[in-house]
């Protein structure tokens, strides 16, 4: 029997907050901007990578086009009301809460830009449960991956991966997880969670944020 996890991590966009009315509806509008001529398949199961991997799986036969619909985007976005348009799931803030009295260490590592990652944990009172919120670009030059992100902040935070939990909803958070040895925690009311198969290996599958501080301050075996 041993201690709960010294910290945990989590996914935004998905595990937060819910952003796809304000991604969808930007990237929409930026296509639309760009391109009035292309036809979308649908947004939503596509959010997750960054903007330009989307872009590379939305609209693969138009990648001159890509780096203009990428500043539309942005304009959008984070100048034009996008990042506005999220919602913090039900329950978030009170686990969040239960961890902190608990004394857990919490920090972001996301997908998404620094810019808009941090004006919404402000703007939804999130970030004062937060240690650190990585995103790719935070760092110069940026970092490749998510998996590239998380080493950087077990190597400067001085955390064992073993002991840090990540939360996520998507298969590319479970993989990033895996590659740095950090127990994964499946929540199923994300954008890649919803009819998903947990993973064989997931240290907990959970469908309601109430649940996070119960299977991360129960002792581990």
């Amino acid at each position: 029997m041993s201690s709960a996890f010294d910290a945990v991590w989590f996914d935004f966009d998905g595990t937060l907050v819910d952003s796809r009315d304000g991604v969808g509806w930007a990237l929409t509008e930026a296509v639309r901007e760009v391109l009035p001529e292309a036809v979308l398949p649908p947004i939503t199961p596509q959010i997750g990578p960054p903007i330009p991997e989307m872009l590379r799986t939305l609209l693969p036969d138009d990648t001159d086009a890509h780096p203009a619909i990428f500043a539309a985007f942005r304009r959008l976005y984070d100048e034009e009301g996008g990042w506005q348009r999220t919602e913090v799931f039900p329950g978030i803030a009170e686990a969040l809460e239960a961890l902190r009295t608990a004394g857990v260490r919490m920090d972001v590592v996301t997908n998404k830009r620094a810019l808009p990652t941090r004006r919404m944990l402000e703007h939804f009172g999130l970030a004062q449960y937060i240690t650190e919120a990585v995103s790719l670009d935070s760092a110069e030059p940026a970092h490749e991956s998510k998996a590239q992100a998380m080493s950087w902040l077990l190597e400067t935070s001085g955390l064992a991966a073993d002991r840090v939990a990540y939360v996520g909803d998507t298969p590319g958070d479970r993989n990033a997880a895996q590659l740095l040895g950090c127990p994964f925690v499946w929540v199923e009311w994300g954008f890649g969670g919803a009819g998903a198969p947990p993973g064989r290996d997931d240290f907990a599958t959970i469908n309601r944020a109430q649940q996070l501080p119960l299977v991360l301050l129960s002792p581990r075996h």
